[in-house]
């Protein structure tokens, strides 16, 4: 069963949905279409070919595509690759690059013909593995030519194959890692880390991570790749590392969590939950729960007070009415402990403002590494580069106090508005009952 937009999938053309009904093991989703493939080895795909065709478009192909396909892979959605178990690759798709350079597709399917065990793909390229330990590289950018490192790839058994937009990185059986294609930033000065012990590789869109079997991870590359104020935490002891398109995530043997890379795309490689700065924030965000509960509670006792004195008005006087009168009298002194913790939760706010401020040289010391631009973006290269780095780091500081202390303000005129209420409230009532006044009293 299949819905959404017709041309993008969700409508199966009537050559193909007879092969739906029945042996389906899986379906390999593309962007613009699908493709499913049944016991028998053949696949059907449907879907968005556009002008320069695409993976729904198989034309070119069926007849190697009608059995023996064990796996599909595609890049940019565009450029699809089936292997069969013959361990031969068939290639379609987009023309716009596969058949370019460098190298083109046309340039290795010799090597393509048989032997492939694996494949793996950025947005416009492909790195099929083969069993002779040779990697044969192919599409558009510069992750396709990995002529610069073929010696290296064949020299040893290849574990797993990693891939930015426009890079591949290879970990060896021996932990060693291989990286070949464009990578932001100089990666010279972690290629001594990185020649035993990885176990485990990771990638952002322009970034690398590598998990070595000590606990260290060892980052390059743009986002995420010169991790500045995490560095000391990532030195040891993390047993796990996640990756997103933009920023990695490490959790450590302690179960503590460190994160670092691009925030909204813009590099905040500083800001992360750890430490001083997020006791602060921590010590902020539980004032102002501290306060709203504290209002919650007083709102749910006004609502309850003027039914009350509603209903003691209304009868004219009646005993049990002055009897609860006298109970709703003493919940205005647990109303009033309730606000003056309240009052206590914004002195713990202002705290967290001063410890804000405390932090801010630390933020402005990693300002100056790593540079401000005048929109406000953090620069992804230490080296910076462009607009008043003092300016930027003084308004990162002050930003963060100004936005604790308007916090404080707000919350102590809520407390300060909410007594207020009750005691104005309170008196009218009396006020306009003396009756109920003098019969509560009597009772008494």
């Amino acid at each position: 069963m299949t819905w959404g937009e017709d041309r993008y999938g969700g409508a199966v053309p009537s050559d193909v949905a007879p092969h739906l009904t029945s042996d389906v093991v899986k379906v390999y989703p593309f962007g613009v279409g699908f493709a499913a493939l049944k016991q028998d080895g053949s696949l059907h795909t449907w879907g968005y070919s556009g002008n320069q065709g695409g993976c729904a478009d198989t034309s070119a192909v069926a007849s190697e595509l009608l059995e023996g396909v064990v796996d599909v892979f595609n890049s940019d959605h565009t450029a699809c690759c089936a292997l069969k178990s013959s361990g031969k690759l068939v290639l379609w798709g987009s023309t716009s690059w596969a058949a370019a350079g460098p190298p083109a597709a046309s340039a290795v399917s010799a090597k393509l013909e048989s032997g492939v065990v694996k494949v793996f793909s950025t947005p416009q390229a492909f790195a099929a593995v083969k069993d002779d330990g040779e990697v044969v590289t192919w599409g558009y950018d510069a992750a396709a030519d990995s002529t610069g490192v073929a010696e290296k790839l064949k020299s040893g058994v290849i574990v797993t194959i990693s891939s930015t937009d426009y890079a591949f990185a290879a970990l060896l059986q021996d932990g060693s890692v291989v990286w070949w294609g464009f990578v932001p930033g100089d990666s010279t000065a972690v290629v001594a880390d990185l020649t035993s012990g990885v176990v485990s590789l990771y990638a952002t869109n322009s970034a690398f991570a590598a998990l070595k079997e000590n606990g260290q991870v060892v980052t390059w590359g743009g986002n995420g790749g010169n991790p500045q104020i995490v560095k000391s935490a990532l030195a040891s002891n993390v047993k796990s590392v996640h990756a997103n398109e933009n920023a990695f995530v490490a959790i450590t043997t302690g179960s503590t969590v460190v994160m670092w890379g691009s925030n909204n795309r813009e590099q905040v490689d500083w800001f992360v939950h750890r430490g001083a700065d997020f006791d602060s924030m921590t010590s902020a965000a539980l004032a102002a729960e501290a306060i709203i509960s504290a209002v919650a509670a007083a709102e749910a006792f006004a609502a309850a007070a003027d039914a009350l004195f509603f209903e003691a008005d209304a009868a004219g006087g009646a005993f049990v009415a002055a009897k609860d009168l006298v109970s709703a009298q003493s919940s205005v002194d647990s109303i009033s402990a309730a606000i003056a913790a309240a009052e206590a939760a914004v002195a713990n706010a202002a705290a967290a403002a001063n410890a804000a401020a405390a932090a801010s040289p630390a933020l402005n010391e990693v300002a100056t590494e790593r540079g401000f631009l005048p929109d406000g973006r953090w620069d992804s290269c230490p080296s910076g580069g462009g607009g008043d780095g003092q300016n930027g780091q003084s308004a990162s500081a002050s930003i963060i106090i100004i936005v604790c202390v308007v916090g404080v303000v707000v919350l102590a005129a809520a407390a300060f508005l909410i007594r207020k209420r009750f005691v104005t409230t309170h008196q009218h009532h009396r006020a306009s009952m003396p009756h109920l006044e003098k019969e509560t009293q009597e009772s008494a």
